[in-house]
């Protein structure tokens, strides 16, 4: 009766190697006692006998061997010795004997538990662990193979839960969710943030590329002849360029050559009327999609219902917008144009808007309002306030206190006139509370497969034209795409 090796044992028990050794010393530790060699670091031996080894009594020993890792014994000044390591409480070090290094590898504590909760608590792996705290990979799975580290066991060293009570390992792992939490907000700020820089950063290379070929407008004279006293409301609004149809796909130019001519019809429209001035409301979706990789401002994919790339669609957008103004300058003595974002082009539409305050920079006659830091805009004509917004965050019960609030100084809000799309319908009601007029402006764009599946179809494709008199509003047209 000896301990021997593990070759040993195995030709002793009749097994072909020594590893079914161990594997049969984990399973019944009780039948197969092992120890560490004494001598060889790393290396078990084996008792080899009918009664149990020195020391040990067969009916306790495996519930001994199955135990964590005991005290080899009582600790004296804050020193622990445990198989595997050895735990310096008055330095806070660890001592720890791996296979992978010749010598003691000495870690300290505050470092450990770090490791042991971002191991057992956070569930990190070990490739994370290694990148995070500077390990090569073999030299922590020796270290947790010491420390018979796992991430089924609790976020606290054995040394810990012998020092700490119940109340302060709760508020302890209170403070650790806390902090994970903290952590994981921090990061998704820091990736918004990352993805806004990237785009405004494309944004100005696609403006001033836009730019670059820009002439500055020709001044042309007022039109002959005595306006009424009208103001006409052009709603230039969800055109969702760079959009693909519903069943079919014509291209970009094709798209904006329709565009160009429906915007001839409406000046055609406008010059019949002949105001004393247009107010041409692009409350959003000028654009299709957002970004460069042709998503919607909060990352819904466009690209499968897309034509040609965002930046063609906003330079298109851009000259679109611009010549329909200048012609608008032929037939009316002021033009003014409103910028609101959307939710498709939340970022582009106030590229837009950059645009038109560049190509009408210095125009007389031409009023640029893209304020980037209101998403709702008022303008007014004599006493009538004249609100503009997308439409797809202001609903309901919200808009009746909007006159009162917010209505222009000089302007009656009970005449107030409030503008909106985002439905792509044409619509007009009156709020029930406040008794003022609220317009849906129609879109030029029709739907696109997702909208043709869900049913979002029906309305016509159409420009509005809202006439204003001093007294409110007066008509409604629309111009057909």
């Amino acid at each position: 009766m000896s301990w021997v090796s593990a070759s040993e044992a195995a030709r002793h028990w009749g097994l072909g190697h020594y590893q079914a050794v161990h594997k049969r010393s984990r399973r019944h530790p009780d039948k197969y006692p092992s120890r560490p060699h004494p001598t060889r670091k790393g290396w078990r031996q084996y008792w080899i006998g009918d009664e149990p080894p020195p020391g040990a009594h067969r009916e306790d020993l495996g519930d001994q061997l199955a135990a964590p890792p005991a005290l080899k014994h009582s600790p004296v000044e804050g020193w622990v010795e445990r198989e595997g390591y050895v735990y310096d409480g008055r330095r806070d070090v660890y001592v720890l004997t791996l296979p992978s290094h010749r010598r003691p590898f000495v870690l300290d504590g505050a470092r450990l538990r770090q490791i042991w909760r971002r191991y057992a608590g956070d569930k990190a792996n070990i490739d994370e662990i290694c990148r995070d705290f500077g390990f090569d990979r073999q030299t922590f799975i020796d270290l947790k193979r010491a420390l018979r580290l796992t991430k089924t066991r609790a976020p606290f060293t054995d040394e810990e839960l012998d020092a700490l009570g119940e109340e302060d390992l709760v508020a302890d792992v209170l403070r650790a969710k806390e902090q994970r939490v903290m952590a994981r907000a921090q990061a998704s700020n820091w990736r918004r943030i990352e993805r806004l820089a990237h785009n405004r950063q494309w944004l100005r290379e696609t403006v001033r590329a836009a730019l670059t070929d820009l002439v500055g407008p020709v001044e042309l004279p007022p039109p002959v002849g005595e306006p009424e006293e009208v103001a006409v409301v052009v709603g230039w609004s969800d055109l969702h360029v760079g959009k693909r149809a519903a069943g079919s796909s014509v291209g970009l130019d094709v798209q904006l050559a329709r565009l160009r001519a429906l915007a001839a019809d409406v000046v055609a429209r406008v010059a019949a009327l002949s105001p004393s001035r247009v107010i041409v409301a692009c409350t959003g979706d000028l654009v299709h999609s957002d970004t460069q990789s042709q998503t919607t401002t909060k990352g819904t994919p466009q690209g499968p219902q897309s034509e040609g790339s965002t930046s063609m669609a906003l330079r298109g957008a851009c000259e679109l917008t611009a010549g329909l103004i200048l012609k608008l300058t032929e037939v009316a003595p002021t033009v003014e144009v409103v910028v609101v974002p959307g939710n498709h082009d939340e970022l582009l539409s106030r590229a837009v808007g950059f645009y038109l305050e560049a190509a009408f920079d210095g125009s007389s006659r031409v009023i640029i309002d893209a304020d980037e830091r209101r998403r709702r805009k008022w303008s007014r004509w004599r006493e009538v306030p004249i609100c503009f917004f997308h439409g797809d965050k202001l609903k309901g019960d919200r808009l009746a206190a909007l006159p009162g609030r917010e209505c222009p100084v000089g302007a009656d809000p009970r005449r107030a006139v409030l503008f909106h799309g985002h439905y792509h319908k044409r619509a007009l009601r009156q709020d029930v509370v406040g008794g003022f007029d609220v317009v849906c402006l129609a879109s030029p764009a029709g739907p696109d497969d997702w909208h043709h599946e869900h049913g979002f179809e029906g309305g016509a494709k159409a420009i509005t034209l809202a006439v204003i008199a001093p007294s409110g509003l007066t008509a409604l047209e629309w111009v057909r795409a």
